[in-house]
């Protein structure tokens, strides 16, 4: 596995980059044509083509969709799997996609470079990361075991895995980590791995010191015997205020039919609705696996058991709005074109509070 050391172009201007590539892919998929718009199927349903991930953030569309949600509320949806944050983005913006479901962050990165985009429903009300230490490390490191966020001084001279590489976002979680007790990008070595199981592996293998996690890969660590939690950075510190996952939508298309959105809303709180309840774990799992066929049936239950709380509906304008500020206070994205405000990023059928 190569190991990437510190990179000349700072978060800010890979943001730009970022975003400008996205821009590029937005202009080209809009010329192979767009997504259902206002379609209608012979039985009168709304046609939605809506954007998932392969990844455990997708399980309430993957429910809505296999458990009848979305048809109940009289909506036909073609689900479309993508993989990188910037192509769903990019897709949607396009035409080439009606909704999707990503994170607050994603978003707000595409949104100060000129997308309206607009949160349609909240899925994921927490934080999807977590930061595990190896055997070795646990048993070495002094700061193991001290209040937070002294555990992550741990990190010093040490190799973090983080999903995909530099200019990710899991890369910008582990600097705002690192700044957490007063450690620089120089003070440590990022290596990219994969996300869910892989991240696991290269962590009991040796190739990392600590692992920047989301639930699956989580999941996967811990059974594996890999490592340990490091230190709670879901219940402490800036990211215990948060918003994982939700569904947005372009806001133009919104406003051509609102109440369609409003229903694959209602849709999508059904489908929480259903997750968090114990006794839909095995028909839950089997859905999990059928769009994830990658990830394993132990790591999939153990998923859907330690996220069960995690799952809901509603959340509020300071869970939001602490995702925008992190983006800014870490240099990803410009504070003056920053929203100010939750109600720029929301529609009405976002189950958001002020």
């Amino acid at each position: 596995m190569k190991i990437l050391s510190t990179s000349r172009r700072g978060p800010v201007r890979r943001a730009i980059a970022g975003a400008a590539g996205a821009l590029l892919l937005a202009s080209t998929l809009a010329a192979c044509g767009g997504g259902s718009g206002d379609e209608k199927t012979a039985s009168g349903q709304d046609k939605v083509d809506f954007g998932v991930f392969p990844v455990f953030v997708s399980l309430p569309v993957w429910v809505a969709q296999e458990q009848g949600f979305f048809d109940d509320h009289d909506l036909s949806v073609s689900l479309k799997t993508i993989t990188t944050g910037p192509a769903m983005i990019s897709a949607l913006a396009s035409g080439s996609l009606d909704a999707m479901v990503v994170g607050v962050t994603s978003v707000e990165t595409a949104r100060v470079s000129g997308m309206p985009l607009k949160m349609v429903a909240v899925t994921l009300p927490t934080s999807i990361y977590h930061v595990f230490g190896s055997t070795e490390l646990m048993k070495d490191c002094d700061y193991v075991g001290q209040p937070y966020p002294a555990p992550l001084k741990c990190a010093k001279g040490k190799k973090i895995g983080i999903i995909g590489g530099l200019g990710t976002e899991s890369h910008t979680v582990g600097l705002s980590l690192l700044n957490q007790v007063g450690l620089k990008e120089k003070d440590v070595t990022f290596v990219p791995i994969g996300g869910g199981e892989g991240g696991g592996q290269a962590l009991k293998e040796g190739q990392i010191d600590i692992q920047l996690a989301e639930d699956t890969a989580a999941a996967f660590t811990t059974g594996l015997g890999a490592g340990e939690p490091l230190t709670d950075i879901q219940t402490q510190g800036v990211f215990e205020s948060w918003v994982g996952g939700a569904a947005w939508a372009m806001d133009p298309e919104i406003q051509k039919n609102p109440e369609k959105f409003q229903r694959m809303s209602d849709a999508l709180a059904d489908a929480v609705e259903w997750i968090v309840d114990p006794a839909n774990e095995a028909a839950a799992a089997k859905i999990f696996k059928k769009y994830s066929p990658t990830i394993s049936e132990e790591t999939i239950v153990a998923v859907l058991q330690n996220t069960r709380k995690s799952w809901g509906s509603e959340a509020s304008c300071d869970q939001v709005m602490n995702a925008v500020n992190w983006l800014v206070e870490n240099g990803t994205i410009d504070g003056d074109k920053a929203d100010k405000s939750c109600d720029d990023l929301l529609t009405k059928s976002a189950r958001v509070t002020k």
